[in-house]
């Protein structure tokens, strides 16, 4: 071989490894090892194939098929203590998981969240009845006509009213919705009965009541009202 054949096959060998140190001395690694390990730092191989239809693309930003996580039905939930429901919501509540996708244990935990919330409505519910019944009395107490030292003698007419006049489905319509201590019910009540009182008084009778309305007692006399 001639020396100048030599000459050329190490300037090759020469330049090669130059080109190698130059790419490690700059800390590009992937200009190195970009066959080993993939741009999106997943770790594909060089030698892992994808299928890629013409025009298509590989990423779409869609997810694949998930499966299934719901069960063909639901076993028997566990109702927490306290929350009403019936087989109705509650095969509601099932078709609704199912839609969702959840799994036995996502949707009994779905269901006991439900019912710490309704737990916590009813309880402000409760609460603001107990405080709108309680300004009902206090408006009541101040009021200058039938409140003050005349409250009790409006509550006992009131009452002696309701008694008389007042069907079980009325008594207990005011009853159960805190009606009782409404200010325009008690006044509506009382008036009643002081003007069937004076309409005794006038006529000289006891037995008004059954030879008038409720409307006539009431209306006959408008400035009874006040």
């Amino acid at each position: 071989m001639s020396e100048e054949g030599v000459t050329a096959d190490a300037g090759t060998v020469d330049n090669t490894t130059t080109v190698d140190e130059s790419a490690a001395n700059t800390g590009d690694a992937g200009a190195v090892d970009a066959g080993t390990e993939d741009v999106l730092g997943a770790g594909v191989e060089s030698d892992a194939t994808v299928d890629v239809g013409k025009g298509e693309s590989l990423l779409d930003g869609e997810a694949g098929e998930a499966t299934p996580v719901a069960p063909e039905s639901y076993e028997d939930f566990a109702i927490p203590e306290g929350f009403e429901t019936d087989d109705d919501s509650v095969k509601q509540f099932s078709s609704m998981a199912k839609e969702l996708d959840l799994s036995q244990d996502q949707a009994q935990k779905l269901l006991n969240k439900q019912a710490e919330l309704s737990a916590d409505m009813k309880a402000q519910n409760e609460t603001a009845r107990v405080q709108r019944e309680q300004a009902w009395v206090d408006e009541l107490k101040a009021d200058a006509v039938i409140g003050g030292k005349n409250l009790p003698e409006t509550v006992e007419r009131a009452n002696r009213t309701l008694r008389n006049l007042g069907t079980p489905e009325l008594i207990s319509l005011i009853k159960d919705n805190g009606y009782g201590n409404n200010p325009a019910v008690v006044k509506f009540m009382a008036n009643i009965d002081k003007r069937l009182g004076e309409d005794s008084m006038v006529e000289g009778k006891g037995t008004t009541i059954l030879n008038k309305t409720a409307a006539q007692i009431m209306y006959d006399n408008p400035s009874s009202q006040a």
